[in-house]
C-alpha cells in the first residue's frame, strides 16, 4: 500500500529557462518555461519539496500534455494556481 499524500502549490509562474533547465529540456537558455514549486505532504508532515519546469509551448497546447508518474502516463494541464488549499492552511495544521 502506498502513502496517501497531498500537494500544495507554492508558486506557479512563467520564467526564462536557466542554463541548467535549458540543457536538461533541450531548450535555448531564456526560453519561456512554466516553473511550479510544490510541497508534497503526508499526515505526518512534509515529505518533499518539488520544483518542475515545463516548456511553455508544450504546456499551452489546447489538449494538454502527458506526464509520467510511477511508470504510468497521465493526461495533464497546467493550472494557474492551487486547486486545493491555496493558502496551505490544511498542510500547516
Amino acid at each position: 500500500m502506498g502513502l496517501r499524500t497531498n500537494v500544495a502549490v507554492l508558486e506557479s509562474s512563467v520564467v526564462g529557462a536557466s542554463d541548467a533547465v535549458a540543457e536538461a529540456l533541450a531548450l535555448t537558455p531564456g526560453a519561456p518555461v512554466y516553473k511550479s514549486v510544490r510541497v508534497r505532504s503526508t499526515q505526518a508532515g512534509p515529505l518533499s519539496y518539488i520544483t518542475t519546469h515545463v516548456p511553455k509551448d508544450i504546456a499551452d497546447e489546447a489538449g494538454g500534455f502527458e506526464i509520467e508518474l510511477l511508470g504510468k502516463r497521465h493526461k495533464a494541464r497546467l493550472q494557474s494556481g492551487p486547486l486545493f488549499d491555496p493558502g496551505a492552511d490544511l498542510m500547516r495544521g
